[in-house]
């Protein structure tokens, strides 16, 4: 049996999150904070065990003590923005696929490496 953590986490969670992280970093996720990593990891991996991930609760739950929702989400679109060239055309490269031409937002580059990660990764 599995136990969750006090994030509500499985340690299979956990290892999925640590797995997404590091194939975050190998496709130039590079311009960034360990906190905004591991953000962008839980909305990947939130994005891939749901149907239709709900940002804005999302947010809410990843802004650590009480920030507001808006301003967190301000925050990972600047890291986000900072970083897609790099990644889409590492992700370009290394898997063929062809990203949006342009940073459409948070949720949206979640989804879309969430996409990338599944199809092509996965080592789970």
């Amino acid at each position: 049996m599995t136990r969750a953590n006090n994030n509500g986490y499985t340690d299979e969670d956990l290892k999925v999150i640590n797995d997404i992280k590091r194939f975050m970093l190998e496709n130039e996720f590079k311009l960034t904070t360990v906190e905004v990593l591991n953000a962008f990891a839980i909305l990947i991996y939130k994005s891939l065990v749901s149907c239709n991930m709900n940002a804005k609760a999302a947010y809410k739950e990843l802004a650590a003590t009480g920030a507001n929702h808006e301003s967190y989400r301000l925050k990972l679109s600047y890291h986000g923005k900072n970083n897609y060239k790099n990644v889409k055309n590492s992700i370009s490269k290394n898997y063929g696929y062809t990203m949006d031409d342009e940073f459409m937002g948070v949720k949206n580059f979640a989804e879309q490496l969430a996409m990338v990660y599944s199809t092509f990764v996965n080592h789970y």
